[in-house]
């Protein structure tokens, strides 16, 4: 199936499914290791799946840069410079870390764990889906490196 899309003038993504325009939500699949690559696109009444974008390269240009513009809304990181402090509540964990746009105070759940990435850093989520990203474990100051550590398997 060809995949277009277009948006509407209120930024809603549409994707065209035999002659009628079908309101779509992103997900990529990967959004760290394959940021631009098998990106679920799923209607938002229903949540049923009615495509899947393998690569963004099988889209024509418009296409493409709307997904683009999607995707990046839909995966922005925020990236950790420092970690603070991690005090464990009875569901969450409560998180205050010194990030590269100020000070962040942020709840994970208690059974989300730091995961390492492929590239070498560490990806945290919060209880909103929020991503929190370590680029380089290395490059975090020693107590924060001891405090990540302790969290992660």
């Amino acid at each position: 199936m060809e995949i277009a899309l277009r948006e509407t003038p209120g930024g809603r993504l549409l994707c065209a499914r035999d002659g009628e325009a079908v309101e779509v939500q992103v997900y990529p699949c990967f959004p760290l290791s394959h940021p631009t690559a098998f990106i679920s696109l799923a209607e938002v009444v229903g949540g049923n799946e009615i495509a899947l974008v393998e690569s963004l390269d099988d889209l024509d240009a418009r296409s493409r840069g709307l997904l683009e513009q999607h995707l990046h809304e839909k995966t922005f990181a925020i990236e950790i410079t420092a970690i603070l402090s991690v005090a464990e509540g009875p569901s969450s964990r409560e998180w205050q870390v010194e990030t590269s746009s100020g000070a962040r105070k942020f709840l994970s759940p208690l059974d989300a764990w730091p995961r390492v990435l492929d590239t070498g850093g560490v990806v945290i989520q919060d209880i909103s889906e929020d991503l929190y990203v370590v680029p380089e474990i290395e490059e975090l100051d020693a107590k924060s490196r001891r405090m990540l550590w302790a969290l992660m398997d």
